[in-house]
């Protein structure tokens, strides 16, 4: 999975490992973070580009500062009764500042980001 930011010159990607990687604009990497225990399947930006997340073949969702991605928020089934398998997509819904998510578990799910 590849993104680019929209905010600067930076790619994100996030593979295999399950860590999210930021690129400066020369594809240097800067930065390397174990994000999930597992594939990252999606990334996506909020409306306001404040904020990205991801999701996982770990069940997980996570929720990041777009400009310094550390310390994440996350949704999980144990936290917030999050998916019970892999989160497949993401997509941030501009007109509602939502956070649409869909899984393994043949559930689509609809988070209040705030």
């Amino acid at each position: 999975m590849v993104k680019f930011h929209p905010s600067d010159n930076r790619l994100l990607s996030g593979g295999w490992d399950g860590h999210l990687k930021l690129w400066n604009q020369d594809r240097e990497l800067e930065k390397s973070i174990p994000a999930h225990n597992y594939a990252i399947y999606s990334i996506v930006f909020s409306p306001d580009k404040k904020l990205l997340a991801t999701g996982s073949r770990d069940k997980t969702i996570k929720i990041w500062n777009a400009i310094n991605p550390e310390f994440p928020r996350s949704i999980t089934f144990e936290n917030l009764g999050g998916h019970q398998y892999s989160v497949n997509r993401l997509i941030w819904n501009e007109k509602s500042n939502s956070l649409i998510s869909a899984s393994d578990d043949k559930k689509i799910m609809i988070w209040s980001i705030e």
